[in-house]
């Protein structure tokens, strides 16, 4: 293969010929009218869309947010592990050095892949839940109330239970 000369103006910066480029075919639709609104709303907008994205992420309840706690855990556990591992085989040189080395380097992994387990098995069903909830226009509940419904179910029970017992009593 022949060797470009640097003379040939081909190949020199700013002297090679120039080039015409045609007009896109997207500048030859016709535009959008304007709907009057101000371009700020754009923002906004975009602003609440991804606030609500963020909540569809995290919904925002106890059982969540101790699941995210423990997946956090988890991860740092993992990556503190990881970096004992490493110093252990780069500056013990006694003996013990490697099978140290081994366990630490297996438990980072063990909990790692427990912090994939968490998010997997427990956090992605809250998530799931939590954006069918707002596909279908329900508020997510927070876990404070889950909780207090079926603990004044029981009371309602036991009362009734208990008026129906003392209006047997009553009738002897």
């Amino acid at each position: 293969m022949a060797r470009r000369a640097p003379t040939n103006p081909r190949y020199q910066k700013y002297t090679g010929p120039e080039g015409k480029t045609r007009k896109s075919a997207a500048a030859a639709k016709p535009k959008k009218a304007s709907s009057g609104k101000p371009s700020s709303s754009k923002s906004s907008s975009a602003s609440k869309s991804r606030t609500s994205a963020v909540a569809l992420r995290n919904p925002d309840t106890a059982e969540f947010r101790s699941f995210r706690r423990l997946w956090w855990i988890g991860l740092g556990a993992g990556l503190a592990l990881t970096g004992v591992s490493y110093a252990v085989q780069r500056y013990v040189t006694a003996s013990w050095g490697r099978p140290v080395q081994a366990i630490t380097l297996g438990l980072a992994y063990a909990a790692i892949i427990f912090a994939f387990y968490i998010d997997w098995t427990k956090m992605r069903p809250l998530r799931k839940e939590a954006y069918e909830q707002q596909r279908s226009g329900k508020a997510p509940r927070p876990a404070a109330e889950k909780a207090e419904k079926p603990a004044k179910a029981q009371a309602a029970a036991n009362k009734a239970a208990a008026d129906t017992s003392d209006s047997d009593d009553d009738s002897d």
